[in-house]
């Protein structure tokens, strides 16, 4: 994730900067979507199916969507 994360661009003009633009914009995307994803099916599992699944579990299923979505 180092090219997501870091602000270097290397863009000579407007057009490649555009581009670049582009490209981090579908990583943000991306990265949005994988965790209301996986935060939707962590919550599918809890309340929907009635799953048990223990505390650290859940806590780490949680923590990496909500991570994911505020990291984007």
């Amino acid at each position: 994730m180092r090219g997501l994360f870091s602000p270097m661009c290397r863009a000579k003009n407007n057009e490649e900067y555009r581009a670049v633009l582009k490209k981090r914009q579908l990583s943000y995307f991306l990265c949005l979507l994988a965790g209301l994803a996986e935060l939707g099916i962590v919550q599918f599992l809890v309340f929907g199916a009635r799953a048990e699944l223990p505390e650290y579990r859940l806590g780490y299923l949680l923590g990496l969507g909500g991570g994911l979505v505020l990291g984007s």
